[in-house]
């Protein structure tokens, strides 16, 4: 009874997500994450449906590895994976877990030895409602959300989620792919008055953030680099700062608290100031539909978070000159 209360409950869950991402309300809540950590919580959770069929899990995470993303949803990524993994494989039979990094992005696989997958039914796999046909066999019980609801969660996060399968009987490889967090810059040798070097070519910025650990990221960044920063932890503080002393550059996190960050912008370009500045949209969100939301507000530029660093120093090149 216990079991299929569970299972019902994760039903409802992951529909009412999948609910919530068609219709563009959920909200991911990111911060500084230790992917290993998550890996690790992920695998404590689907630890009952291994346990059930005696299965052995191995994990490898050699590396600390952070990613700016939202740790609850990301293991709920990964604990679908698992249970489909579990799932798919025979009673004793193994699944591993790897961690790794590869050009500026995490890769998180789970291997197993389960049944495979057809070559003609991969992408299937990730389609609403889904069910692997097999030939002379049913298909496979369940509603067929679960990968679904996992790869929108990746792409939500900028990521992605592809299987790869040698064909049925060969088992699968699932690969969860997260941009990495940007490493803080160091900082740069301070004068004797306390002042960092302030580059012959600096811009002027305001970081309007209310996520502490992005804002204090971002300006140590740039300023590491030679740039004058200033923050804002809201909107309309962040409205004061400009009107006050008008900067060349301004990021803008989208999702503000009160006024949020398409308020914010359309405030900024209604200001008589003598010249506005590049107006940089920061947000999770990153689909055709959200460019044209920021550009009708007003914005110059749209950046998905986690921001990758080369893309902003170019951004910024780009200004400069």
């Amino acid at each position: 009874m216990n079991r299929q209360l569970d299972h019902m409950v994760r039903l409802i869950d992951d529909l009412l997500d999948i609910s919530r991402i068609s219709r563009g309300v959920l909200e991911l809540k990111r911060d500084r994450v230790d992917l290993a950590a998550v890996v690790q919580s992920a695998i404590d959770g689907a630890r009952p449906f291994f346990d059930r069929r005696h299965q052995l899990v191995s994990v490898e995470a050699p590396t600390p590895m952070y990613a700016h993303a939202d740790a609850t949803r990301v293991a709920q990524i990964l604990g679908n994976l698992l249970h489909n993994a579990a799932k798919f494989t025979p009673e004793h039979g193994r699944i591993s877990v790897e961690l790794t990094q590869d050009d500026g992005r995490a890769k998180i696989r789970v291997v197993d030895a389960g049944v495979g997958i057809p070559p003609d039914q991969i992408e299937r796999v990730f389609d609403m409602f889904a069910r692997v046909e097999r030939f002379g066999t049913r298909a496979e019980q369940g509603l067929g959300i679960g990968l679904a609801l996992a790869r929108r969660l990746a792409e939500l996060h900028g990521g992605a989620l592809q299987a790869i399968s040698g064909g049925e009987g060969r088992g699968s490889t699932f690969t969860l792919s997260l941009p990495t967090l940007a490493p803080v810059a160091e900082a740069t040798p301070e004068r004797s008055n306390g002042a960092r070097p302030i580059a012959p070519d600096a811009l002027d910025i305001v970081i309007i953030e209310d996520n502490d650990d992005v804002a204090d990221t971002l300006a140590d960044l740039l300023a590491g680099i030679g740039h004058r920063v200033s923050v804002a932890r809201s909107g309309s503080a962040g409205i004061a700062l400009i009107e006050s002393a008008p900067p060349n550059v301004v990021l803008c996190d989208l999702g503000l608290p009160g006024m949020d960050g398409l308020e914010v912008c359309r405030s900024i370009r209604a200001m008589q100031l003598a010249e506005q500045p590049i107006m940089v949209a920061l947000t999770g969100w990153g689909r055709d539909t959200d460019r044209r939301r920021t550009a009708e507000a007003g914005f110059d530029h749209h950046l998905v978070k986690p921001v990758a660093s080369d893309k902003l120093h170019a951004l910024l090149r780009s200004i400069r000159t």
